[in-house]
């Protein structure tokens, strides 16, 4: 017990030498503040398209920097009236203010970019560009942050191309643009935090070539707010999981998926007009704990598309609650453990089709709770509807609990 004390002293400093030892190594390792890895700052001092303290010169001289260029802008609005050189740098540009500067383009012509980002690890914090008769933010390189920026009353918002980026969109506000975000890059990364609101078109416009090189990891869209956008997420030959976003009234459809590799969970959809969800010629999609309510159109519309689960799912006051039409008897649907009741019509439509229904709940909605159609030509059944139903509840349907018919084309 005499030695004790001494081994606690020398246990404690072993302790302390290697927390200095490790403190040494890590620290060179740890992010330096966004000053601190600018090779060189330059200030934006006026409102100007050219001249002196202008973005202009700013960008010419933020090109000859050995390093990484930082510019700051110290002005709260921007008047341009010819195109800007682009962002470009070997190493990288930080473009930001604490203004909330405003680039107003509204008296450029033609459909060039206002911010042409060329520079890897580029970062823009805080600007805003209106009414952009082009594109407002166009990311060319890798490694892109765009934070707290926003794109007004232009045609396009942000547009990403290039070889697999990697970008990193949180806290934006993209409102009355045609397109707010197009990904026409097999894109990685996180759009987070943001708001959409009145695309004319999309919102998120995700559809690079098929041609492209395949995305390393899925792209996150998560905790956005969708408003009164007419289409608000379009996703095509992209991996996508989409989770906890918010869409409230798109014109047409919240959330249209035409390729494979889509996740959408936790999301919540009010009043849409079209379709909550939108399936098309897709596969390997999961729908799972969605809360989808309030819509003039349908809940979940699945057509043409295989080993789709679509499970979890709580949906009340819509037209209808789920329709699925055709599909694939080899890798059918999986329509599980759903919440369906109050529709206007049906709970659970199935034409021609033949997905595997199980553990739902369908009830009290003003038509039928599970409504089964073969798809008939002719006066012939020319595609089956032969779902594998297994205990569902259905009670409380004006029409009935299980109705089969024909859909007559």
């Amino acid at each position: 017990m005499i030695g004790a004390p001494w081994r606690w002293r020398v246990g404690l400093v072993a302790l302390l030498v290697a927390a200095s030892v490790s403190t040494h190594w890590i620290g060179p390792r740890r992010p330096n503040s966004l000053d601190a890895r600018a090779a060189e700052e330059l200030i934006v001092t006026s409102s100007a398209d050219f001249g002196p303290g202008s973005l202009r010169e700013a960008l010419f001289a933020a090109a000859r920097v050995h390093g990484r260029a930082r510019i700051r802008l110290a002005v709260a609005r921007i008047d341009l009236e010819t195109p800007l050189p682009p962002a470009s740098q070997p190493s990288a540009i930080i473009i930001d203010t604490d203004l909330h500067t405003v680039i107003d383009a509204r008296t450029l012509s033609g459909g060039g970019a206002v911010l042409d980002l060329q520079s890897p690890r580029t970062l823009v914090r805080n600007v805003t560009v209106a009414h952009a008769p082009g594109t407002a933010f166009l990311v060319r390189a890798e490694d892109v942050e765009l934070d707290g920026i926003s794109a007004l009353d232009s045609d396009i918002g942000i547009a990403v191309v290039g070889n697999g980026p990697y970008v990193d969109i949180r806290n934006c506000t993209m409102a009355r643009n045609r397109l707010g975000l197009q990904l026409a890059a097999p894109v990685t990364g996180i759009v987070h935090s943001c708001k959409f609101s009145q695309h004319a078109e999309s919102a998120v416009w995700a559809v690079p070539p098929v041609t492209g090189a395949p995305a390393r990891t899925p792209l996150k869209i998560v905790d956005n707010v969708f408003i009164a956008d007419r289409d608000a997420v379009v996703l095509a030959n992209l991996p996508v999981d989409a989770e906890r976003n918010h869409f409230d009234k798109s014109l047409r459809n919240s959330i249209t998926v035409l390729g494979s590799e889509v996740t959408l969970r936790g999301n919540k959809i009010q009043g849409a007009v079209g379709n909550g969800i939108f399936i098309d010629a897709a596969d390997r999609i999961v729908i799972t704990d969605n809360e989808i309510g309030n819509s003039p159109g349908t809940a979940i519309m699945l057509k043409n598309s295989a080993a789709v689960s679509v499970d979890h799912n709580r949906i009340y006051g819509n037209a209808y609650g789920i329709v699925q039409v055709l599909g694939k008897k080899d890798t059918p649907l999986t329509l599980a453990h759903n919440l369906i009741f109050s529709q206007r019509l049906d709970g659970l439509l199935i034409i021609g089709a033949s997905p595997v229904v199980s553990d739902n709940r369908s009830i009290n909605n003003a038509g039928a709770g599970i409504k089964i159609l073969n798809v008939v030509r002719q006066g012939r059944v020319s595609v089956e509807a032969a779902p594998l139903l297994d205990r569902n509840e259905t009670a409380g349907n004006t029409i009935g609990d299980v109705v089969r018919g024909a859909y007559p084309l």
